[in-house]
């Protein structure tokens, strides 16, 4: 299938992929810790209907299950199809009826979303279905994930930044306030972090579909709640957004000179439907190592204190400490880790240590050190 595809008339059976859940992933930097951004009111939707008027870039590739495809004209039995086109006007609406499910509409292109349930216990799944309407008199182009699905779910879970841990003097101080002030990757740990849901299955043969006016589209994504793979999430309320994204943004025209300046840095961008609202998540999850602990067992490592020891504070470029699920791969262990990076590149030629720390009872489980010139 080519990656701009039309709906076809009927239903097409999709081979079944079972893809293993991965730890969010996301451009220039590893996947970063997460934080609460604020209390929100416990198993209750709160509606944030948003239809985005801006152009947004082009979604992250992030795996959603296939979409269920069908056309107004062949919809399968106790499936409704979509109404005639009905020339709806121009702007998003927030069109969600009274305790039914999440909508928004953008010139007649509709978004419905129903949720599996406003909670869900620690290390389970939540469901969303999301149907999107094409009520326009022409078609609309819409952009797919990674896995070939036109909708995404996101939702803001915290990682434990308390207890703070031991109190250090001198350079091992400094390095645990480095770390905790700019160690996600450059921004704080505590900064607030989306992580995406995940399918049962991925089709990534394709990056747009194009749905005829009265058609419609259905697909289901799953969310487990869990910070990464293998940690649940702690209980509490947690903000949620599902997006749909379409009408992509047509690439310029280039300038009339021999360069025809500026085409090559064009970013594929789109409009959205968004819907959001709060989801109660429930249960009693594990103990997990907080930020400031990782930091401790690492600090307390006789190999990293060898090394640390011989570097001077004026030297130290970057620090690193996120909790992650990317392994086995290269150094990083397999399973959920605590992962602390130091890296040296002020005065000096690139050198650095980097530790992985078990989230549940603080083992250090790998450290590894480049003390030559290192290009990675």
């Amino acid at each position: 299938m080519d990656d701009h595809d039309e709906l076809p008339d009927r239903p097409s059976p999709v081979d079944h992929v079972d893809e293993a859940p991965q730890a969010p992933r996301h451009t220039g930097t590893r996947a970063r810790s997460l934080a609460w951004t604020g209390p929100l009111l416990a198993g209750v939707v709160t509606v944030l209907v948003v239809g985005i008027s801006l152009s947004r870039p082009a979604r992250p590739v992030e795996p959603s299950p296939p979409a269920r495809l069908f056309s107004s004209a062949s919809a399968p039995e106790g499936i409704r199809s979509s109404p005639e086109p009905n020339g709806s006007g121009p702007g998003p609406v927030e069109t969600r009826p009274a305790d039914g499910p999440l909508s928004a509409t953008d010139d007649g292109l509709v978004m419905t979303v129903a949720m599996g349930g406003t909670q869900v216990e620690t290390g389970e799944v939540l469901v969303a279905t999301v149907t999107i309407e094409n009520q326009r008199p022409e078609p609309v182009v819409l952009g797919l994930d990674g896995c070939g699905a036109p909708a995404s779910i996101r939702v803001l879970v915290p990682v434990p930044l308390e207890p703070f841990g031991r109190t250090w003097e001198g350079p091992a101080g400094a390095f645990k306030d480095m770390a905790l002030a700019t160690g996600g990757g450059g921004t704080p740990v505590a900064d607030p972090h989306w992580v995406y849901g995940r399918p049962p299955a991925c089709h990534t043969n394709r990056t747009q579909l194009t749905l005829p006016s009265g058609a419609t589209i259905e697909t289901t994504i799953d969310w487990t709640a869990a910070i990464v793979k293998g940690v649940p999430a702690p209980v509490g309320d947690a903000p949620f957004v599902i997006t749909v994204a379409h009408d992509p943004s047509p690439p310029p025209t280039p300038a009339p000179t021999p360069f025809k300046c500026c085409v090559g840095s064009w970013v594929l961008t789109y409009e959205e439907l968004t819907v959001g609202g709060t989801v109660s998540i429930t249960g009693n999850p594990p103990r997990i190592l907080s930020a400031g602990q990782a930091l401790d067992a690492i600090l307390e490592d006789d190999r990293f204190l060898a090394w640390f020891r011989r570097q001077p504070a004026s030297t130290w470029s970057v620090t690193n400490l996120f909790l992650a699920n990317e392994g086995p791969a290269g150094i990083i262990p397999a399973g959920p880790n605590w992962e602390v990076d130091l890296f040296r590149e002020v005065g000096v030629p690139r050198n650095w240590a980097i530790g992985f720390v078990d989230p549940f009872d603080g083992t250090v489980r790998q450290l590894s050190f480049c003390n030559d010139p290192c290009d990675r």
